[in-house]
């Protein structure tokens, strides 16, 4: 448990298994009406050690001469690392519950969460085009659904207290700040911030030195970029505390930079389709970008070149021909760069300033520009 600013102090429950279970940050804006923001893991340990944390903070307080209680939890989305504390938080100190109105439509029981789930295993197997069902499909899904239990503590929340809408406003400890939506991570995915203070608490959206995940049916490419350009607006942005990893505090340098990473990417994908005369893959497409590397990297990447290929497809650029056995996709021939970033803007670079503009000959010599 740290103070990072004044009356704000982050949590670190830890993870296990690499990228499968990361440690999360749980934030606690700490005074006489505080509020936790992002309720971490539900596992015996953790909630152990996020209540004995919580009382260090309290007794700091206390012993300052300082009003302290904290009343409310609110998530940003509903991932598996971010809602199962909620109800120990409830339980064990009779926090208000406080979700997003869409999350609440994933977390409200173990049908709803692993309809979600068995939602982008469908959507998996339709760009592997490989046959989804059977028995082994069935045994598949139950070692994941006990793996997740165990993994996560999950608990499910079919009674929240407050559902918030797309926008709100908050006092807490009788400042104001802001929820407002950012999907692209999570279709459910909201923010947190403080116009005063231009802090951003912004989930999993902006992460320090790493990418966040993105992946179907939950995320959403042009969204994401929309969430980033929106936090670029806000009038005031001096540091970002993100969902995993230590703070941001180059935030503006660092959303451009991630802009700009995912228009590369696109641009990618996008030539690694038109390498291929006969189009190529999913799969191709993952191989191409990551030669060398192995299986699980290649697994991990599937979820955002997925995304990716659709985006070709809604921007017009790449299109689909179906088999029984595969699904291919092919670039567009005469397509240019605006024809391809189309919402996701042209690249900005690290410090916000252009790019080199200079065209370059695509396949067959024609020009991308």
């Amino acid at each position: 448990m740290n103070e990072l600013l004044s009356d704000i102090y982050v949590i670190k429950e830890r993870g296990a298994f690499g990228a499968f279970k990361p440690e999360i940050n749980i934030y606690v804006l700490a005074g006489p009406d505080g509020l936790v923001f992002d309720a971490g893991y539900g596992n015996r340990s953790a909630v152990r050690h996020l209540m004995r944390e919580l009382g260090a903070i309290g007794d700091r307080f206390r012993s300052k001469g300082r009003p302290f209680a904290v009343r409310r939890v609110l998530i940003s989305h509903a991932h598996p690392d971010h809602f199962p504390g909620l109800i120990p938080l409830r339980a064990e100190l009779g926090l208000k519950i406080m979700i997003p109105a869409r999350s609440a439509e994933v977390i409200r029981s173990a049908k709803d969460f692993y309809g979600s789930m068995d939602a982008e295993e469908e959507d998996e197997f339709l760009l592997r085009r490989r046959r989804a069902g059977g028995m082994r499909s069935a045994v598949r899904r139950m070692l994941m659904r006990h793996f997740y239990r165990r993994l996560y503590g999950l608990h499910f929340l079919p009674d929240p207290d407050e559902l918030l809408p797309d926008t709100a406003e908050l006092d807490i400890n009788g400042e104001r700040w802001s929820v407002f939506s950012s999907p692209g991570h999570a279709f459910d995915h909201i923010s947190l911030y403080s116009p005063a203070r231009g802090v951003l608490f912004a989930g999993d959206n902006v992460l320090r030195s790493i990418t966040t995940w993105l992946g179907p049916p939950n995320s959403d490419l042009e969204a994401y970029i929309d969430s980033l350009e929106r936090m670029l607006d806000l009038p005031k942005l001096e540091v970002v505390l993100p969902a995993h990893g230590s703070p941001v505090t180059n935030p503006r340098e660092r959303i451009r930079e991630i802009i700009d990473f995912r228009w590369k990417r696109t641009m990618q994908v996008y030539e690694a389709l038109e390498a291929r005369d006969g189009g190529a893959t999913m799969d191709e497409v993952v191989r191409a970008l990551y030669a060398g590397e192995g299986r699980f990297k290649h697994e991990m990447a599937r979820g955002w070149v997925a995304l990716t290929l659709r985006f070709l497809e809604s921007r017009g650029v790449a299109e689909r021909s179906e088999t029984k056995r595969e699904i291919r996709f092919h670039a567009v021939a005469g397509a240019s760069e605006r024809d391809i970033h189309g919402h996701l803007g042209k690249p900005v670079g690290a410090a916000g300033g252009k790019t080199d503009s200079t065209s370059r000959a695509g396949k067959n010599g024609r020009k991308i520009s």
